[in-house]
């Protein structure tokens, strides 16, 4: 079971699994704009010491794809960056 704490803070990360009896916690807003995106890698460059296994992990948000049609997308390039910057944290 995953239980995934969603209220778009930083403040969440410290207090982790042994507070929130949380398997993730959002660590910013919404990944709806490249703006959005640079500022949850940003503020995860302060949290990563936060995230463990057996502790909990950080949720960055969702992946974006770079489709015309979609009703939020990013350039192919900005999509690649943002995939391989998520699979890079922890």
């Amino acid at each position: 079971i995953l239980f995934a704490v969603c209220g778009w803070s930083a403040w969440y990360a410290p207090y982790g699994s042994e507070r929130l009896a949380a398997s993730s916690w959002r660590i910013s807003a919404d990944a709806d704009e490249w703006a959005n995106i640079y500022l949850a890698i940003r503020t995860n460059e302060q949290l990563t010491r936060y995230a463990k296994p057996g502790i909990g992990y950080n949720d960055p948000d969702m992946l974006l794809g770079s489709s015309p049609h979609a009703a939020v997308s990013l350039t192919p390039e900005q999509s690649r960056a943002q995939f391989a910057l998520w699979a890079m944290m922890t």
